[in-house]
């Protein structure tokens, strides 16, 4: 992308972010929720990335005392997921595939995954909310590709569009457990239960915590944007980012069932656009899935959630 095309793309998504928190302030109850520390070592490569005479070497060195992280880059590297002929044997060589502005964004996804999972919660199990993410994540991702749009964006931005979902889970769990018991049978969306009792969603606070992380403006706005699906198909330049797979992809199911007849809303979002053909994103999906599981047989396959939702006189 030219110098001033990408400068423009910058000041573009930091408009809408600066925009998007400032009319949607963080309310006490939330600001005052104790969040997890990212780990040392994540904090350690930001730092380093901040210097513009930092090497690869040197930018490496800081990830590999971590052999959870340096294991979890080489994975997403290496896997199907990730678009790329050329394979991955060290840090050094995936910070070069990625180029260093993604590399800067998976590795604290990395860290970010691991800051929540030390999160308890008896309202949801986590490994299964950590497999639905990395679902989502890879649905948005072939969602953006058939539309022309960065796929590796929308990976991330589905990836963590829910992270903090667990910590609020913990610190309010009567909440969240009457949303479970009384929230669906109302068809109320999670997000509007959220500001009825807590006065902000989740998806609200996480950018505000994704923007005081320094992650990259598109993704907080990702994040933010993730359950305004009408609102980005009437935006000209948003609905043409990857704000719109990532927010399609919270129309998937999950234990929260935070939209409520989400997937049948996803077969008809299908039926109206010729962007996507939805069985083959799922199938597609399921593969990949199937490939990160290392022989473990994935539960509830995608394709066959959607295809048992399909009304009988529309399949083929």
């Amino acid at each position: 992308m030219p110098v001033n095309s990408a400068h423009k793309s910058e000041t573009f998504w930091a408009d809408i972010r600066r925009e998007s928190l400032t009319l949607h302030p963080l309310p006490q109850l939330i600001s005052s929720v104790k969040l997890p520390a990212l780990p040392g070592v994540v904090e350690d490569f930001l730092d380093v990335s901040e210097d513009p005479c930092a090497s690869i070497q040197q930018l490496a060195a800081t990830l590999e005392s971590d052999s959870g992280i340096t294991c979890e880059l080489l994975r997403h590297v290496n896997s199907a997921s990730f678009a790329s002929d050329r394979r991955a044997g060290t840090v050094a060589q995936a910070i070069n595939l990625l180029g260093l502005r993604m590399a800067k964004t998976f590795v604290m996804t990395i860290g970010i995954q691991a800051a929540m999972a030390s999160t308890k919660t008896r309202v949801m199990n986590q490994t299964t909310f950590w497999n639905e993410s990395l679902q989502r994540g890879l649905f948005a991702k072939e969602c953006a590709r058939a539309g022309g749009i960065d796929g590796d964006v929308a990976f991330l931005g589905a990836l963590l569009q829910d992270f903090l979902l667990p910590v609020l889970a913990s610190e309010y769990p009567e909440e969240y457990f009457h949303y479970l018991t009384e929230g669906r049978k109302r068809h109320i969306d999670l997000c509007e239960y959220e500001r009825r009792v807590l006065h902000c969603d989740h998806a609200t606070a996480a950018a505000h915590l994704a923007h005081s992380w320094n992650l990259p403006d598109d993704l907080v706005c990702c994040i933010f944007f993730h359950h305004q699906i009408p609102l980005l198909a009437r935006h000209s330049q948003l609905g043409d980012s990857a704000c719109l797979p990532v927010a399609v992809s919270s129309l998937l199911h999950g234990q929260l069932q935070q939209v409520p007849g989400g997937e049948s809303r996803l077969i008809e979002l299908d039926r109206m656009t010729d962007t996507f053909d939805l069985v083959n994103v799922c199938e597609t999906v399921d593969e990949r899935l199937q490939a990160m599981a290392h022989g473990n047989c994935v539960q509830f396959p995608l394709t066959r959630r959607i295809k048992a939702r399909i009304p009988q006189n529309c399949k083929q």
